[in-house]
């Protein structure tokens, strides 16, 4: 596969292009979404680099219609499935990117990567393996936890997401922090968001 650095160029200022403003998202944006969404359907044999930027750019163009109002129709579940069915080596070119714009929309409004929780969640699993994108998916799990003491927390969601955490104490990767960490979230759950099983909390620690 050949890299041709004129592609990214023109993708870079097009993007840049369309997230000035509403205006130019009402007009730019439609044929720019459309044209990154048909990059990642040929993923395959596009170069790694163009591939890891159309992401970038597609999610950026998601989080700028959400400030601007403007309806870009971008499927962040149907974003991940493609990044979660890729090879692993491309993956794993996808995946950082993915966590960190993760954050980035979940900033703006949680809700807007609450799409398909199971399916955030399984690429967040797979992901946490990168140590350049476990940065992102904790802050992630935090900015759940801390918004609005909770609120968007369903007792599916928590499951998930102390299953997550729990990677997290198995790698290390928060270290003393996790114990603090654990029982911040649990102070922030309403007892009608705790899980059927609450001592999984208490295994989850002791294992870690």
């Amino acid at each position: 596969m050949v890299y041709d650095p004129s592609m990214l160029f023109l993708l870079e200022l097009a993007t840049s292009l369309a997230i000035r403003d509403q205006e130019s998202m009402k007009n730019l944006s439609s044929e720019l979404v459309a044209y990154c969404i048909e990059v990642l359907r040929q993923r395959k044999v596009l170069h790694p680099i163009l591939v890891e930027r159309t992401l970038i750019y597609l999610l950026a163009l998601k989080k700028r219609g959400h400030e601007t109002g403007v309806e870009t129709n971008i499927s962040l579940a149907e974003i991940i499935r493609v990044v979660l069915s890729s090879q692993q080596s491309l993956f794993q070119t996808m995946a950082v990117p993915l966590a960190h714009s993760l954050l980035a929309l979940g900033q703006v409004d949680p809700k807007l990567v609450l799409e398909e929780p199971r399916i955030l969640f399984q690429v967040l699993k797979k992901a946490i393996l990168l140590p350049e994108a476990q940065a992102s998916e904790f802050s992630l799990c935090e900015l759940l936890v801390d918004t609005n003491d909770g609120a968007y927390l369903t007792p599916k969601l928590y499951s998930m997401l102390i299953n997550l955490l729990g990677d997290f104490a198995t790698l290390g990767s928060v270290g003393a922090e996790w114990e603090q960490r654990n029982d911040v979230l649990q102070k922030r759950v309403k007892a009608s968001r705790t899980p059927d099983k609450p001592y999984l909390c208490t295994s989850l620690i002791a294992d870690g």
